[in-house]
């Protein structure tokens, strides 16, 4: 059977970056945006700055403290700020949000270049 796929119908790959003060819940808006998104056919991916922090395989940031949640917090500010000193960087943090994201459209799309369309 011949699958027809009209490429009017695709939309545009979405990126939504949420930025709040630390502490900041933001759980409750990111799951009104995925129900939003995939109601019309997105497919939904989270990526958490503090999450890529903790997948530098060196010191200080392999060994960041998931809790309790001020040393937590206060560490994962510290790592960033060490970030963008050690590699001369402000935008440190963005440019890992990048990776990941090309990552996951490498997973999805098989190619890291190739935005993600619409989901139909």
């Amino acid at each position: 059977m011949e699958q027809y796929v009209d490429s009017r119908l695709e939309g545009p790959e979405l990126v939504i970056g949420l930025v709040a003060a630390v502490g900041t819940d933001l759980e409750l808006v990111c799951t009104a945006l995925r129900d939003s998104l995939s109601a019309v056919n997105y497919k939904c991916e989270t990526i958490r700055l503090s999450q890529l922090l903790q997948e530098i395989p060196q010191e200080p940031w392999r060994s960041l403290p998931r809790t309790p949640e001020d040393e937590r917090l206060n560490k994962h500010m510290d790592a960033g700020n060490q970030l963008r000193e050690t590699i001369k960087r402000g935008d440190a943090l963005a440019l890992l949000a990048i990776g990941a994201i090309r990552e996951v459209r490498e997973n999805f799309m098989h190619e890291a270049n190739k935005p993600i369309p619409e989901v139909t």
